[in-house]
């Protein structure tokens, strides 16, 4: 594993990656998403033939740009159509540039020390403010996001535990504990429901399941029994738990995604993404025709939400942006749009299912991990908006980027020898 810090192209892809995590948290995207795509547009024209070997990686959500900028009504604001515009974008920029960084990466085993690398640090960090300041725990989750939780790190401690089975890094039993104990502490001290059910789909297709049918099979059926059977019991028993414990949060999780009208200020703030669901759903059944339905209202739409509440220091009768990805979608680039998002992420499953039925354990990996990021990313959609939400799809975009990276050399590779 030493033998792998030594080297400097891996280094420049790792201090890259730190920094934009990092002032991704502290400032805002919007001070990174125009360095990021500056280099990456003149990245593409200096080396033109990039472009056709990633297309695959970008060509629909370019369509999606293209539909929200097609639709834009300017009433929507200035302010809410450049934001829209940011979100849009971002995510093509970062994985462009992942993929242009790949190039300094030999195999997995770099792909693998750069992400543990990254989570290892940022649960240092975040444990760190914890220990300087313990009221973090309790605060709310705006400044809980200030002390550098991050989406690294439960991605980064399923990978450790993935190479665990197949050792790409030759990581000793005693710096394995070390770096457990660390990204595990600092995942329990997040209290976030979505890092868990990430870690359990990466875990689940990164060991290999898919390689067999009948494991996947009885694997996807007692993850579906069990998995039923808890959230029963955790509903059942842990209603009336605290509001910020993560018992709680996990049983109330089903009600607080589903679309729903509520009258009392309590049960909308409770429910709160549900309601913000349904008010962005009426927006887009009732503000248009079928042009809109079809095409989106796009980039800037808000939803009226029938009263007027504070959203962090200020407050609001409109909102634009919510935590349902898929809503926003719709609202934004309409059933087309929607069609479109959910086809790329079936089209990134399909392509490495294949990929990794008859491949080494460098091939299993990148086509399991891929299908694992494509599951995470239809996940975090319904939760935290996903694609469009940088704070959390950086991360994964990043590994995203570096895997097809890796996946086109291979293929290549093969041809050639084939």
């Amino acid at each position: 594993m030493i033998s792998l810090f030594r080297n400097n192209n891996y280094l420049y892809t790792l201090i890259v990656f730190f920094v934009i995590l990092f002032f991704g948290k502290y400032l805002h995207w919007k001070y990174l998403s125009v360095p990021i795509g500056l280099f990456v547009f003149c990245y593409m024209i200096y080396n033109r033939s990039i472009l056709p070997k990633s297309l695959d990686l970008y060509a629909i959500p370019l369509i999606l740009v293209f539909l929200g900028l097609f639709m834009i009504d300017f009433e929507n604001g200035t302010r809410n159509i450049l934001r829209d515009i940011s979100y849009y974008l971002n995510p093509i920029f970062l994985l462009s540039l992942s993929f242009i960084m790949a190039y300094r990466i030999k195999n997995i085993g770099e792909v693998f020390l750069i992400m543990i690398t990254l989570g290892v640090l940022f649960a240092i960090i975040h444990i760190g403010c914890i220990a300087y300041d313990p009221s973090y725990l309790f605060a709310e989750n705006i400044f809980r996001d200030k002390v550098l939780s991050s989406y690294i790190v439960p991605l980064a401690l399923a990978i450790l535990l993935i190479d665990r089975k197949y050792d790409f890094l030759k990581i000793g039993n005693k710096l394995f504990f070390v770096f457990f104990v660390i990204l595990l502490s600092s995942m329990i001290l997040n209290f976030s429901r979505t890092f868990i059910v990430v870690s359990f789909i990466f875990l689940f297709f990164g060991f290999g399941i898919l390689r067999n049918r009948i494991k996947l099979f009885i694997g996807f059926a007692l993850v579906t029994i069990l998995g039923s059977l808890l959230m029963f019991c955790v509903v059942t028993y842990f209603q009336d738990a605290p509001e910020e414990s993560i018992m709680r949060k996990i049983a109330k999780s089903v009600q607080e995604t589903i679309p729903q009208n509520y009258h009392k200020k309590k049960d909308i703030w409770q429910y709160w993404r549900g309601y913000e669901t349904y008010r962005a759903y009426l927006a887009f059944k009732n503000d248009g025709g079928v042009k809109q339905k079809i095409f989106g209202y796009g980039f800037g739409k808000s939803a009226n939400l029938g009263l007027e509440i504070k959203l962090g220091e200020n407050w609001f009768r409109k909102i634009s942006v919510f935590h349902n990805g898929y809503i926003n979608i719709l609202l934004k680039t309409g059933i087309l749009g929607l069609l479109l998002y959910l086809l790329y992420w079936l089209l990134i499953i399909i392509s490495n299912y294949k990929f990794l039925l008859y491949g080494d354990n460098e091939q299993l990996i990148i086509g399991s991990l891929l299908i694992a990021t494509a599951f995470s990313f239809l996940f975090m959609t319904l939760v935290v908006s996903g694609w469009l939400n940088n704070s959390s799809n950086a991360p994964f975009l990043m590994l995203m980027g570096m895997l097809y990276n890796l996946k086109y050399r291979l293929d290549i590779t093969k041809d050639q020898c084939g």
